[in-house]
């Protein structure tokens, strides 16, 4: 056991080996990787350092490029957030007219008939002037807001009227 000479370690920067020679952990060990492009193996001191084949700028443009993409992205995204918000506007605006037109044909209809009829249609114009006039007055942010609103406050039954325009919509998509 008196000729054993200990393996390099990490904390020992040269050793010398049972013959003499004098080494060092990266001689001992060296890191390799392996090049698909060659299909050979490399060892870390045969690739080029940064500063020799310009690959820092090399990474640091394609940061610079995806930074650049980022950024496009995101306008793009607002975008089209933009426009959404101004389609759906748009829509909420021709719904609450259809709404005040169908309220004002109900209010009419319901004016020439007597009784149970007209009272109900008068109720339901009635109803279909302040659905007309709160859409109107509200936008795509605002209805989405008491949208959460009425949903927090009765979960059940927002599961149920949206559970029961799904099987609608399924029906008439089918």
């Amino acid at each position: 056991m008196d000729n054993y000479t200990k393996p390099p370690t990490a904390h020992d920067n040269e050793e010398q080996d049972a013959f003499g020679k004098t080494w060092n952990d990266a001689e001992a060990f060296p890191q390799t990787h392996f090049n698909p492009v060659t299909d050979e193996f490399e060892t870390v001191s045969d690739r080029s350092s940064p500063d020799e084949g310009g690959l820092g700028d090399k990474v640091s443009t394609l940061k610079d490029k995806a930074g650049q993409a980022t950024e496009t992205a995101k306008e793009k995204a607002s975008e089209v957030t933009d426009q959404a918000h101004t389609m759906s506007d748009k829509g909420i605006d021709s719904a609450a007219i259809g709404l005040g037109q169908a309220a004002s044909m109900l209010r009419q209809q319901g004016d020439t008939r007597e009784g149970t009829i007209g009272t109900a249609a008068t109720k339901t114009a009635d109803t279909l002037e302040q659905a007309s006039t709160y859409l109107q007055n509200k936008d795509t942010d605002q209805l989405i807001t008491d949208l959460e609103a009425m949903v927090r406050q009765r979960p059940l039954e927002s599961v149920l009227v949206a559970a029961g325009i799904g099987f609608v919509l399924s029906k008439i998509f089918s």
